[in-house]
């Protein structure tokens, strides 16, 4: 039964109590002068005692239900912040490295490899998406889907701004690597997860509230490209990442792949 529907049986079968004591003096004085003590004695002992005895059940198991919640929200709590210390803990840890452009020579990319770690590391992967494009599409190189099966096409009119969704979560699965990503992003979906699965949406806020600047303009392309709908809908109904400013979130694809 649910926590609402107890509250409410509850609170009526309790202010039953005394609208039933009080209801033989009302038939008293209106309808039966003769009403005699005796008959009120044993009409309040009648049908006021069980249902006395009913709301102070019901409020016993509403109290039972709300401890159940508080024990059940502290336990998911705990579980959320353990997750939450290794998704930290993961990204002290990131380490990416790729070749970025160090200028050119003789009119080529110069390109050295660079390897960059913690936050640094997502900065690095930005801008490598940025570059992928540009370097790796002059050869027309196409781009893996998720799946490692199919490819794609590459579009020499295709930029930050006008990629379908299919495109721009492959050209993020072929930027990072399992190596280096591959932690990270498995403690992300479990810290998303545990929130969905344990239906306390709050732990979203918290986590939210706790990740970095870059952090947010990487997952704010992340969410909405590599999770399954259903998840997706979920941050989405609850707010995640829904008030990042746009002119923040450009940094990285200009398109809001949340809204298509």
């Amino acid at each position: 039964m649910e926590k609402s529907t107890v509250k409410l049986l509850a609170n009526t079968t309790a202010f039953c109590v005394p609208l039933i004591l009080i209801a033989p003096f009302v038939i008293r004085a209106i309808w039966d002068s003769d009403f005699t003590p005796e008959q009120y004695l044993a009409y309040s002992i009648g049908m006021a005692s069980p249902l006395a005895a009913l709301a102070g059940y019901l409020f016993v198991y509403l109290s039972f239900i709300q401890q159940t919640e508080t024990s059940s929200f502290d336990k998911n709590e705990r579980v959320f912040n353990q997750y939450l210390k290794t998704y930290q803990t993961c990204i002290e840890n990131l380490e990416f490295s790729t070749s970025l452009k160090k200028g050119s020579i003789n009119g080529k990319p110069n390109r050295k490899k660079t390897t960059e770690k913690g936050e640094k590391a997502l900065n690095q992967f930005i801008t490598r998406v940025h570059e992928y494009q540009q370097f790796d599409g002059t050869a027309e190189k196409p781009l893996k889907s998720i799946d490692g099966t199919s490819l794609l096409r590459y579009r020499s009119d295709a930029n930050k701004g006008n990629l379908s969704n299919i495109e721009a979560a492959c050209l993020i699965h072929a930027v990072y690597n399992e190596e280096a990503f591959g932690q990270y992003i498995f403690v992300l979906k479990f810290l998303i997860e545990h929130s969905k699965s344990s239906n306390y949406p709050e732990f979203l806020g918290l986590f939210e509230a706790s990740i970095s600047y870059t952090e947010k303009i990487f997952l704010f392309h992340y969410c909405p490209l590599m999770l399954e709908n259903e998840t997706v809908n979920y941050l989405k109904n609850f707010n995640f990442l829904q008030k990042f400013p746009e002119k923040h979130y450009r940094e990285f694809f200009s398109k809001n792949y949340w809204s298509v």
